[in-house]
């Protein structure tokens, strides 16, 4: 037999040889078969579990992110609320300071004019005694003099 003759039989004999051995290569038994397809149905149902986690962690952080939004506008309004009612009640405080201000004056207005009239009351009871006291000495002198002249008169 010539080369070229068996050039085609060695192809073909070399290609079964590699497909005999590539066949034993990729050979799977049954029991490899069904582990290979429990694992894959097995993935499979990890997968879609995960994907329906997912959706459902995808609801929530959306409920999440609407519930947030809504409290975060409730904080704005708060916050708007305490600033108002901060404004109102600093307003309210000043009032309340100018009020306590206005009486405190008006008592340090009372109490000078109870000092003036207490004043006056005193000076009226010094005038008061003093007059009492040159009328208590009129009257000694004028007793005095009447008991001289009495004496002076039965006397004589």
């Amino acid at each position: 037999m010539s080369i070229k003759r068996s050039l085609p039989f060695f192809a073909v004999f070399c290609l079964s040889a590699v497909s005999l051995y590539s066949e034993q290569w990729y050979r799977v038994s049954e029991t490899e078969l069904a582990k290979l397809e429990a694992i894959s149905r097995s993935s499979e149902t990890d997968r879609q579990n995960w994907l329906s986690q997912a959706g459902e962690l995808k609801v929530i952080v959306q409920s999440l992110q609407k519930g947030s939004k809504s409290l975060n506008e409730q904080l704005e309004k708060e916050r708007e609320a305490t600033k108002t009612l901060r404004q109102s009640f600093e307003q309210s405080a000043a009032e309340q300071l100018k009020r306590a201000s206005d009486y405190e004056t008006e008592i340090a207005s009372l109490k000078a004019e109870k000092a003036l009239a207490d004043l006056a009351v005193e000076k009226i009871k010094n005038q008061r005694n003093v007059l009492f006291f040159i009328l208590s000495a009129f009257a000694l002198a004028l007793s005095a003099i009447i008991y001289v002249k009495i004496k002076t008169f039965f006397i004589k």
